[in-house]
């Protein structure tokens, strides 16, 4: 019933305009009187794939939905960016014209106004002018109930569309929300010169809200300077919360001090009606200061001389500490408060070392009991160092440290950022061993959560929170980058923060250093990859990992992760259907696993499984390019390959065994009996839950999915005013 899109199918044009926005959408069919198509999309589920690669490229259907006003509406990401580093769109290679990232943002809104929680696809649901939903086919038993539905959803309803307005004038087509219009103007500020690229640019800054953010994209990144220095000061004008992020992605690019400044003062002045831009606003002032002087820059150095085995202590060396400092004696009362501060210290590491419980017999109750005592003993030590005049910031670290761990935010909070404070700011951090241990570590870890909580406390609130908060949180993490016990979790924890808030230029620098000193981190590697892909595409992304791995000396984890960025490239390349590079993509991932099991055969198993997966992507390829015996045979080899990855599910919902669902189909329909066979012979040597197929293919049991009727229709008439 749905027959597989052929290579040949995916290389035509899709046929149908999508809009780029919900509110596009809404503004058009109020502007034309046409009633809105909402299409539903889903990578991998067999009719899906039928739709978005064979009808929604027929010129036929393409008529279907012309008297609509059209959007579409898919999670899955087709292209690894939105826009080049010009500042031109890149369509989806799926539905054509919108980018991905806008059919991803339309999901959760048609999903919120009209999929009743029912997340299946494909669904198509006729929208009334005013937002109601008037017929909604999903689960059809075949194509033709769903096309006739297309059809009688113009043919039964009262033709409420206008007449076109085709001669607009420009300052019309640069306020126009419809994406034909907004496609002409783009068009035409490619091909402008600079002087009507200029003119443009007047005219848009004299349109407020309605003013093209495209087209001042296209000038922001464009080779131009007269003309993007022009755009950023229309930019810096603009007073609508969709030109929040254009400004952030403004920002991440050099440009003079004088036009930065004037961004970032746009966003405080959209800070009064957009709590994001104020802090956004914040933060980029925030990063521009530094936390600390001289003695900050010299306790990085410290710390970065450091090793973790250096700075470990053993379970008998801390109670040699404790026990030593408690009978000391001591003349002067100084003396006796640097002893009772060791004492604290020494306690408190007790007291958070795994190992120095009471033992297994004696039960996790007694357990957590000495561990709290601990902590209240270094609590006391900590107050009698204070008590003798004690002023080191070790004193409220140690006080803040047990205090946490004791559950009393009350006395922790307070006491951690003045130790933070104090630490950033103190010539004898730098030259003791306290604060490259576990004490400064865990100082400068929770006093960056306590900021950060407090940052997002105050944003949630919509409140006005100081820069200076950045700059701690900044400085803490960057100090744990280079802690000889630092952690990969803290830099990702850094990577997303600065991404929360809007500073991405400066998270993906956190993030490069964080892969070089944590190689093995699949975390930090996801992130990785993720931000070389919109930085510079898939391209870029393979160049970049070849060349970690191709480095000397290079380890293992950076040959197995170069891998698997070759199979995410084979994956955005199949989506694209550029098959001569997803192969070689493909064949590139092959040989860097390869690699990595030769650097360290402790991997094998893990590349073996990507291997596979690899080997099953190859064969979707040869699928869509109707070489069927070469995929006959590149699934049997991933089926011997690593048997356990054969229902898999890659990035683009397929796996070894539904790949081979559709090679099977074609193979029988082909008459190429002998390839069938030995096919089936090798998925019936695969344990049989293996052979299931995905849970999405499985229809919910849910009120949407039961009523419906033959043809996929939802029964009743159900006017739900916008829901």
């Amino acid at each position: 019933m749905w027959p597989a899109p052929t290579a040949e199918d995916w290389a035509k044009p899709v046929q149908i305009t999508w809009q780029r926005t919900w509110e596009d959408a809404m503004a058009t069919s109020k502007e034309t009187g046409k009633p809105i198509m909402v299409a539903v999309n889903m990578d991998g589920e067999i009719a899906s794939e039928h739709y978005a690669g064979i009808r929604y490229r027929d010129p036929e259907v393409g008529k279907l939905f012309e008297p609509y006003v059209n959007v579409i509406a898919s999670v899955y990401r087709h292209n690894p960016r939105d826009y080049d580093e010009n500042g031109n769109r890149i369509p989806c290679p799926r539905f054509g014209c919108v980018t991905c990232g806008e059919h991803i943002a339309m999901e959760p809104i048609v999903y919120d106004r009209y999929l009743d929680e029912t997340r299946v696809a494909p669904r198509h649901i006729g929208v009334e002018l005013d937002g109601t939903e008037y017929y909604d086919v999903f689960y059809a038993l075949d194509v033709t109930s769903v096309i006739e539905s297309w059809r009688e959803g113009i043919e039964d309803r009262e033709d409420t569309s206008l007449p076109p307005n085709n001669d607009k004038s420009e300052e019309q087509l640069l306020a126009s929300r419809s994406v034909r219009d907004r496609m002409l103007v783009e068009q035409r500020f490619r091909q402008a010169k600079r002087q009507e690229r200029l003119k443009v640019l007047d005219l848009t800054s004299q349109l407020g809200l309605g003013a093209p953010l495209e087209v001042l994209r296209l000038a922001l990144f464009g080779l131009d300077v007269e003309v993007a220095s022009r755009a950023r000061g229309v930019l810096a004008e603009q007073r609508s919360e969709a030109a929040i992020d254009l400004i952030a992605e403004a920002l991440a690019v050099p440009m003079p001090d004088a036009e930065r400044q004037m961004l970032i003062g746009a966003l405080e002045a959209m800070g009064e009606q957009f709590p994001r831009a104020r802090s956004l606003s914040v933060t980029l002032r925030g990063l521009d200061e530094s936390a600390g002087g001289e003695e900050f820059q010299a306790l990085a150095r410290s710390l970065a001389t450091r090793r973790r085995d250096d700075v470990a202590v053993a379970r008998y060396e801390l109670e040699t500490r404790m026990e030593r400092a408690a009978a000391r004696a001591v003349a002067t009362p100084e003396e006796r408060g640097l002893a009772e501060l060791e004492r604290a210290e020494a306690t408190l590491r007790l007291a958070v070392d795994p190992g120095a419980g009471v033992g297994v017999a004696a039960g996790r109750g007694a357990s957590q009991r000495l561990q709290q005592m601990r902590c209240q003993d270094a609590l006391e030590a900590a107050a009698s160092a204070r008590d003798l005049g004690v002023t080191s910031w070790r004193v409220d670290a140690v006080t803040g440290l047990a205090a946490n761990q004791l559950g009393d935010a009350e006395q922790s909070t307070p006491a951690i950022l003045r130790a933070l404070g104090a630490m950033l700011s103190s010539p004898d951090a730098a030259g003791g061993d306290t604060a490259a241990g576990w004490i400064g570590m865990g100082t400068l870890s929770l006093a960056a959560d306590l900021r950060m909580a407090q940052i997002f406390t105050a944003a949630r609130a919509d409140e006005a929170w100081p820069k200076e908060w950045m700059s701690e949180v900044n400085a803490a993490f960057d100090l744990l980058a280079q802690h000889p016990l630092g952690t990969e979790q803290q830099v990702a924890k850094h990577h997303d923060f600065l991404v929360r808030m809007g500073a991405r230029g400066r998270a993906f620098e956190v993030l490069t250093r964080g892969v070089s000193a944590h190689e093995g981190s699949w975390d930090l590697h996801a992130r990785l990859r993720d931000r070389l892909l919109m930085k510079s595409g898939v391209k870029g992304m393979e160049a970049t990992y070849a060349a970690m791995s191709g480095r000397p000396g290079a380890s293992a984890s950076l040959a197995w992760y170069a891998g698997y960025a070759g199979m995410v490239a084979g994956e955005f390349r199949r989506r694209r259907s550029q098959n001569e590079a997803a192969l070689a993509s493909y064949d590139k991932a092959i040989a860097h696993f390869g690699e990595a099991i030769k650097r360290d055969p402790s991997v094998e198993s893990t590349a073996a499984h990507y291997c596979a997966m690899s080997l099953a992507g190859q064969a979707a390829v040869k699928l869509e390019q109707d070489r069927l015996t070469e995929a006959t045979d590149l699934l049997i080899a991933s089926f011997q390959r690593w048997p356990r990855a054969a229902n898999a599910l890659d990035g683009m919902n397929a796996s070894a065994v539904t790949i081979s669902n559709f090679v099977t189909a074609r193979l029988t329909w082909a008459g190429m009996e002998e390839d069938a066979a030995r096919l089936a012979e090798a998925r019936e040597s695969l344990p049989t839950e293996l052979l299931a197929p995905p849970a999405f293919e499985t229809p919910p049991d849910t009120p949407a999915a039961r009523n419906r009727d033959r043809r996929g229709r939802q029964r009743g008439g159900r006017q739900r005013q916008g829901r």
